[in-house]
């Protein structure tokens, strides 16, 4: 289980994602509430033809890969 901090750190991120998507023009974009569970895959509700998963950490190249290998 992530610590609070972890999972604040993540959901602070993927609003901030969101909110620049919509001042950018794309449309409605919001966190998409519990994400990975059912239907709903991506972090982020936006409408593009393919789904958002972020990520708000320093990375290696090789984690960047495995989050590939994830979505």
């Amino acid at each position: 289980m992530k610590p609070k901090s972890t999972i604040e750190k993540g959901k602070r991120f993927e609003k901030f994602i969101a909110t620049q998507l919509t001042e950018w023009g794309f449309g409605e974009c919001r966190r998409e509430i519990g994400s990975g569970s059912g239907k709903k895959k991506g972090d982020i509700f936006a409408n593009l033809p393919f789904l958002l998963e972020c990520k708000n950490q320093d990375a290696s190249i090789k984690k960047i890969l495995d989050w590939i290998d994830q979505s």
